[in-house]
């Protein structure tokens, strides 16, 4: 009888742990959707990621959810290829918010150069209908890491 007590906090424990990891599977998922719409410029799929509702404070002025796919197709449109292999993906659930930090390898090409450099992607996502989106994108510039006339 007395172990009981120790059975009911052994389930209770493990109940709380597997939502954990449930909910970072989760985020997970939202992260390699994330890097497919990169790899194949699908500004549709990458879109579907974002919250409607995103507002992100830069430079003393408000981005939005249009500005987000400005850049979006920007950024994906200067290249030929882009390949991002993820090296390293942190992700603390904390409520209905997830903070990631993800270590990317990336390999892009632009015509005759090729390029391979890390980066580095510091987003937050939150539980917005039962669905995690995408509510602080990551200050990191593709581009910026890219260097003309380097070979792969």
């Amino acid at each position: 009888m007395k172990s009981l007590p120790l059975i009911f906090l052994l389930v209770l424990t493990s109940i709380i742990v597997s939502c954990g990891n449930s909910q970072k599977d989760e985020v997970r998922e939202v992260l390699d959707k994330r890097e497919q719409a990169l790899e194949t410029k699908n500004v549709d799929l990458y879109m579907s990621l974002v919250s409607p509702d995103y507002k992100q404070k830069k430079d003393d002025k408000t981005v939005g959810y249009d500005e987000v796919k400005k850049t979006f197709l920007d950024t994906t449109g200067i290249f030929d290829s882009i390949d991002i292999s993820e090296q390293e993906t942190n992700i603390h659930v904390k409520a209905n918010t997830a903070d990631v930090i993800r270590v990317s390898l990336v390999r892009a090409s632009i015509e005759d150069s090729k390029s391979k450099f890390r980066v580095i992607d510091k987003i937050q996502l939150e539980m917005i209908d039962g669905k995690w989106m995408i509510v602080k994108e990551s200050d990191a510039d593709l581009f910026s890491g890219f260097a003309f006339g380097g070979t792969i």
